[in-house]
């Protein structure tokens, strides 16, 4: 199940957020492994492109829910 990573800096009025194929349990074994660092996951709508998540800026995150798109 892909997961929604919500970051803490709002951006206007919206918080930030991005969908990543990884499920939470994949996110956080990749957030631990980092050891603080950033660390590259899969981006959810093409499977293709990598993101790069700095764990300093992230509030939470959350299995995706089906159905559109949530950025909070």
């Amino acid at each position: 199940m892909p997961t929604t990573i919500v970051f803490a800096a709002p951006h206007g009025d919206r918080s930030l957020a991005v969908q990543v194929q990884e499920g939470p349990d994949d996110v956080f074994a990749a957030w631990t492994a980092a050891g603080g660092l950033p660390f590259a996951l899969t981006e959810a709508e093409t499977g293709e492109a990598r993101v790069w998540i700095s764990p300093a800026t992230v509030a939470y995150w959350h299995e995706t829910r089906s159905g559109p798109a949530f950025f909070g």
